[in-house]
């Protein structure tokens, strides 16, 4: 089974802070039928939008998250449980980590 199209929901950030439902009704109403998450801020608590995305019908992805580590895997996991998702994409460089030549 191919994997599904799936917006970046980092694209929508916010009107997804703003008005997370309305947001999620029109990504659906786009054709969409799958997001990509990225770490949301304090205003959009994890569970809420996990929430949501059941309430509308769209599966996860993928879970933007920062590189697992021995110190964030346990909450790693459990974000991946809650989405219902076990793919993860580590979304960038550490900062400071790349030097100019």
């Amino acid at each position: 089974m191919k994997p599904p199209v799936a917006l970046q929901l980092y694209t929508v950030r916010r009107p997804l802070v703003a008005d997370l439902r309305a947001t999620l009704q029109r990504v659906y109403n786009l054709v969409y039928r799958a997001v990509e998450t990225y770490p949301f801020p304090p205003e959009l608590p994890a569970e809420m939008v996990a929430a949501a995305l059941v309430e509308f019908g769209l599966e996860v992805a993928a879970l933007h998250t920062e590189l697992p580590t021995h110190e964030n895997v346990d909450r790693l996991a459990a974000m991946s449980a809650l989405f219902r998702c076990r793919q993860m994409i580590w979304h960038g460089w550490p900062r400071g980590s790349l030097r100019r030549r």
